[in-house]
């Protein structure tokens, strides 16, 4: 996986139950996100975790790659990134903080490249 980066969109409240309802709340429009983003995403349920997260990976390179490739996948980075948020963005509105047992949750877009473990 260091030779590849990614744009995710990342579910994590606190409370497992809730992210697995947000996340199947998008998951259930997932034909329209995957359209609306311009392709396939991965849907991660992570069932044995507490979070969740869908993502794009581009691979174009990652760590590994020479610094001379990192422009170019920074800029790979940027575009998944902003066509994730805009491919999420109408479906999270519909999503109620009131039917969350937390009222406010933190949910993360983030892009990254792997590193080393």
């Amino acid at each position: 996986m260091e030779d590849e980066a990614a744009a995710e969109f990342y579910i994590d409240t606190g409370d497992r139950d809730d992210n697995k309802s947000i996340f199947d709340a998008l998951a259930a429009k997932r034909d329209m996100i995957d359209q609306a983003f311009g392709g396939k995403l991965d849907w991660e349920r992570l069932d044995e975790k507490r979070a969740c997260r869908i993502r794009h990976t581009i691979t174009q390179g990652g760590l590994t790659s020479g610094e001379e490739a990192w422009s170019n996948i920074q800029e790979a980075m940027i575009d998944a990134m902003r066509r994730l948020a805009g491919a999420l963005k109408p479906f999270l509105s519909n999503i109620s903080p009131a039917d969350l047992k937390v009222q406010q949750p933190v949910i993360t877009l983030a892009s990254n490249i792997d590193r080393p473990r």
